[in-house]
């Protein structure tokens, strides 16, 4: 049975261990599309970070894996505890399976420090984090991803709103950036349709008509953006809506 967190994020986690137990070992090496060479020439985008966050981590050492086919038994005949358990080194990855509806992206915005005395601190992490107005999550899904047409290979979002945080962390303003626009058909089927189905996130496989029809090519100039910062609200351009200082990115699934 899979996690809440699992259901609602769309969020899965595989395992490689090599030796006997190979059930994961061609799963994990296995995206929809690979990433393109512009998330690793160095500029800090969505897409280098969530590049870096799909990576696949080696489990090894006191960090090694006590995997239920082929350790958990043994553990268990020989009551095995502690340093005594067998484990076996294995490879973790996390990778979209279901994609959301709506993707919420929660940028860390702040970075723990030890200081000389041993005490551990915070402070806030500034800069600008780029972000596309249409963005593509096809890379950072597995090959066998559910709710998308046969033969495709994109996974397009369309941002919709962004959070920024002024100030420190111990206080500061918040403010957004909203973008209005027309109903777009897609986008509210696959909103209803994620919660028609949330209870049981992976129970309709079937893909409905809304999923295979295309991406509106007018789509990505479409609508108006705003500034709010409490009562105030002042239509903006795209361009400071992109150069903003994003805390809390939304972007709707558009196909």
């Amino acid at each position: 049975m899979k996690s809440a967190f699992e259901n609602l994020l769309g969020l899965i986690l595989y395992l490689t261990t090599p030796g006997s137990c190979i059930r994961s070992i061609l799963l994990i090496k296995k995206v929809l599309v690979s990433p393109p060479e512009e998330y690793k020439d160095g500029v800090c985008s969505i897409g280098s970070c969530l590049l870096e966050f799909t990576a696949p981590e080696q489990l090894q050492g006191a960090n090694a894996y006590e995997c239920e086919s082929c350790c958990a038994p043994r553990n268990k005949k020989m009551n095995a505890v502690g340093s005594h358990k067998k484990r076996v080194s294995a490879l973790k990855r996390y990778l979209i399976y279901e994609p959301p509806a709506v993707l919420t992206l929660h940028l860390k915005r702040f970075q723990q420090l030890e200081g000389l005395t041993g005490r551990m601190s915070a402070r806030k992490l500034s800069g600008h984090v780029y972000f596309p107005v249409m963005f593509d999550m096809a890379p950072f899904c597995c090959r066998n991803v559910e709710r998308i047409a046969a033969g495709e290979k994109r996974l397009l979002y369309s941002l919709y709103g962004v959070v920024v945080h002024s100030g420190s962390l111990s206080g500061g303003h918040y403010i957004a950036y909203v973008k209005s626009r027309h109903r777009l058909k897609q986008a509210h089927a696959f909103l209803e349709s994620a919660r028609n189905t949330c209870a049981d996130a992976m129970s309709n496989p079937v893909l409905t008509s809304f999923e295979d029809l295309p991406a509106d090519p007018h789509l990505q100039n479409d609508g108006q953006w705003y500034y709010c910062s409490d009562s105030q609200v002042v239509a903006v351009s795209e361009n400071r809506v992109l150069s903003a200082e994003a805390y809390i990115l939304f972007y709707e699934r558009v196909l």
